[in-house]
């Protein structure tokens, strides 16, 4: 179908003012259309780009407030072509205060389950944040569940340790030279020695692959992602977390962006 949105679709989780893309499909014959977006599941609608050329795709930066009921639409001028996304979330933005230890598992019938959140207010501003936290079954029930953090001091301990932004971000593994160029690089800083474990998540939670998990020595420490999952197969175009753990505790999680 002419312009088929492909992204965002549903599940996806948007960062409130980063820089994100819509993907659709062109089939042509289509030279201008207009975007809008909804945060009350189609209730009320709002213009994110008016006449714009029909290239098959649109970056923006991503509108607030944080909403799980958000939508993407799509339309010719004429209004005759008119296609609308899945639901998907927008999230404050970055969201690095917040993590599930559990990221899957089994719950029998009639059973229940503890999920132990992990929160840290480390570097946030003061003000209030809000998050989701997406439970998926296999049957297809969906929960979202809001979290919220409000932070009334900014009194900062002394950081041991601290996680950059990979560079470059976004990267590109694809190619048949290999050269470090296809990488990104992950660098932390470690003031004292301590047991190390970097991992990289999808938007979903699920483990793509473990990076480094070792006792490592004090300094400047770095890691390398070629963009492979942990069966050695390059993974989707997207948005990545990477999640720094010290001594099996959650540190910090970053986002990166992959592109092929």
């Amino acid at each position: 179908t002419a312009l088929n949105i492909q992204y965002p679709t549903s599940g996806s989780i948007l960062s409130y003012g980063e820089t994100d893309t819509i993907k659709w499909i062109d089939i042509g014959g289509i030279d201008k259309i207009n975007i809008e977006y909804t945060i009350n599941n189609e209730y009320t609608w709002e213009t994110l780009a008016s006449e714009i050329d029909n290239l098959g795709f649109y970056e923006f930066s991503v509108p607030g407030p944080p909403s799980e009921f958000c939508k993407i639409r799509i339309r010719s001028l004429d209004g005759v072509i008119i296609n609308t996304s899945d639901l998907f979330t927008i999230v404050d933005s970055p969201v690095n205060w917040l993590y599930a230890n559990t990221m899957s598992g089994t719950i029998p019938a009639g059973e229940s389950e503890n999920i132990t959140l992990s929160i840290s207010s480390e570097n946030l501003e003061v003000g209030n944040y809000e998050a989701y936290l997406r439970i998926e079954t296999n049957l297809g029930q969906v929960l979202s569940l809001p979290v919220c953090l409000e932070v009334i001091s900014n009194i900062q301990a002394v950081d041991k340790y601290k996680l950059f932004q990979n560079y470059p971000n976004p990267f590109n593994p694809s190619g048949t030279i290999t050269s470090r160029s296809l990488f990104t690089r992950i660098r932390f800083d470690l003031k004292e020695s301590a047991k190390v474990k970097l991992q990289i998540f999808n938007l979903r939670g699920q483990l793509i692959k473990i990076l480094l998990e070792e006792e490592m020595d004090a300094g400047e420490q770095e890691a390398w992602w070629d963009g492979k999952n942990k069966n050695g197969k390059v993974v989707c175009s997207g948005i990545y977390f990477y999640s720094l753990e010290i001594d099996n505790k959650i540190f910090d999680t970053k986002k990166c962006l992959l592109i092929k």
